[in-house]
């Protein structure tokens, strides 16, 4: 695999406490940098990873004292290979604040009173490994664990043998604090690498480009702060005086339009992390079909009818899309996203390169991505509804609550139970308004979307019955959409939640759980686990970091 790498970001070393400057380009329309990238060797991803406070300065606009992984926008790439063992030792940086709005210091002012769904703790933090077909349970993937200020944690995860390579990344995912944190740039590329000879010889051979669009709603986020008490983060105008204020726009890789270079008639294949928290779908195009786009994966497994020619790419908030891009003429084109910005400039240029149509690819799926569409349909105890919809009312702190199936998030409820090596089906409603994101297990589709007339023809084309995602918003869908997945890989909690931050913060995620042994069945019936969840000090709602004694097996 090659990664193309132009230039690093130069970062100082920063303290506790105390910011990062980030130096790098900064001027609309400047050459694409490629994050710095660390390898897995011998089998293991052994890397520090540090929340930092950090000034951000771009072109469009500057943070002050934003929260960023190893201090920079997007935050450093990693990349592993299948059956290896990812180890991250990851330190809150950040510190504790006065004003800030402490969910935990409320419950306990309220007798051990559950009070959660609100943003919250603005510097609290753990992280999420985004499309990873990994565990739920620490020492891997559980959103409910703590990392507070000062404090660390060493996540340890094995990626299966059988793991399909693909484009993935990295956030922060503390329920309550998610959406500042994500929204002020923390993200960072992970790519699970293909075996030499993997890939068809056109897609080995060709350039590969990362490309993660982070959306900035200067707004919203300034909303948020203040809403949580943050004296931390503060926004201000850019400095590229040609740009002026901009406050809702995407960004790549931490640039304002940056210039990718391709020859003419090259293939590239581009790499595409859609680092949202906010609704619209990203809507990548070019202006008149200048450059073809043949797609290759979606959310880190590839398609079954590679190539397939695309007009336009409605990656959902938190998706990923790999695509092979060419260009056959000289000349400077540009790379549009839903609103019609310029996301990213295009400059062919060069000696044409002798170049042929992408070949049809048969690619055998690892056992946890076999075709389920024709699979008998599972019984009613595994076919359950997921309802994404407003609460009906408001919470105490008198704001807008979201739920799944009519319940606001409760970190000891489950809303279905899956029997392990199941089946399951789950029918989406109102995916229209709210991207449906799941952990640990990527689902296919399988009923809903063909032959849909709520679908546009750009839409027909990307969203096919059979293609696996592991988040998906269908923009005008008034119907339902039917996806399916099969338990038997991993046991314990799977999350599910609307990528819309704003809304998980505020109570739009669940839980399921995945149980194997002689009483383990199917059930859509939502259950109240008897088992405390977090430590020894009656914290209900997570684990803090240096104890995790709440993590009880609840699988045999």
């Amino acid at each position: 695999m090659k990664m193309k790498i132009e230039r690093y970001i130069p970062i100082w070393i920063a303290f506790l406490a105390i910011p990062t400057t980030i130096a790098q380009n900064a001027k609309e329309g400047d050459d694409l940098v490629q994050p710095p990238i660390t390898d897995s060797e011998n089998g293991l991803l052994d890397i520090t990873l540090n929340l930092e406070y950090a000034n951000y300065m771009g072109a469009a606009h500057t943070f002050t004292n934003t929260r960023l992984l190893n201090g920079t926008i997007p935050g450093p790439t990693i990349r592993l290979k299948p059956g290896d063992k990812m180890r991250i030792h990851y330190h809150n940086k950040l510190e504790n604040q006065t004003t800030a709005f402490d969910i935990y210091e409320v419950n306990e002012a309220n007798g051990g009173k559950q009070y959660e769904n609100k943003h919250h703790s603005p510097d609290v933090s753990n992280l999420h490994f985004h499309g990873a077909h990994v565990p739920g349970e620490l020492p891997s993937d559980d959103i409910r664990l703590r990392v507070v200020p000062g404090d660390s944690f060493q996540f340890e995860t094995i990626f299966p043998e059988n793991h399909m390579p693909g484009t993935h990344w990295i956030h922060p995912h503390a329920h309550g604090s998610s959406a500042l944190q994500l929204g002020g740039g923390a993200a960072m590329a992970m790519i699970v690498q293909d075996p030499p000879g993997y890939l068809p010889k056109q897609v080995e051979d060709a350039e590969d480009v990362l490309l993660l669009v982070q959306y900035n709603d200067l707004d919203e986020l300034t909303m948020i702060s203040k809403e949580i008490g943050d004296t931390k983060l503060k926004i201000s105008g850019g400095v590229d005086e040609r740009v002026g204020k901009q406050r809702d726009y995407r960004m790549v890789n931490g640039q304002y339009m940056p210039t990718i270079t391709l020859k003419p008639g090259e293939w590239q294949r581009w790499r595409i992390i859609y680092g949202s928290w906010l609704l619209p779908s990203l809507e990548f195009h070019f202006e008149k079909d200048e450059c073809e786009m043949q797609l290759l994966a979606k959310d880190g497994v590839y398609i079954n009818d590679f190539p397939r020619k695309i007009l336009q790419g409605p990656i959902p908030s938190g998706g990923r899309a790999d695509i092979m891009v060419r260009c056959p003429n000289k000349g400077r084109y540009q790379f549009y996203d839903f609103d019609d910005e310029v996301i990213l400039n295009v400059h062919v240029t060069g000696d044409e390169m002798e170049t042929v149509d992408l070949e049809r690819w048969e690619l055998t799926y690892p056992a946890y991505l076999q075709n389920l569409q024709n699979s008998p349909p599972p019984d009613s105890t595994c076919s359950c509804p997921t309802d994404l919809d407003k609460c009906s009312g408001k919470n105490e702190f008198g704001y807008q609550e979201f739920c799944v199936n009519g319940e606001p998030f409760d970190p000891l409820k489950y809303i279905h139970t899956v029997k392990f090596g199941e089946i399951v089906e789950r029918t989406l409603m109102n995916i229209d308004d709210h991207p449906y994101h799941q952990h640990v297990y990527p689902f296919q589709l399988v009923g809903g979307v063909d032959g849909n007339d709520d679908l546009d023809n750009e839409q027909s084309t990307y969203f096919r019955e059979g293609d696996w995602h592991d988040v998906i918003r269908v923009k005008n869908m008034d119907g339902d959409l039917s996806v399916r997945y099969r338990a038997d890989v991993h046991t314990g909690r799977i999350f599910m939640h609307c990528h819309r931050l704003v809304h998980e913060d505020r109570g739009m995620m669940a839980q399921e759980l995945v149980t194997e042994g002689a009483n383990a069945k199917c059930s859509c019936d939502t259950f109240i686990d008897s088992l405390p969840v977090g430590n020894a000090t009656g914290d209900l709602i997570g684990y803090n970091s240096t104890d995790t004694s709440g993590q009880v097996s609840r699988f045999t």
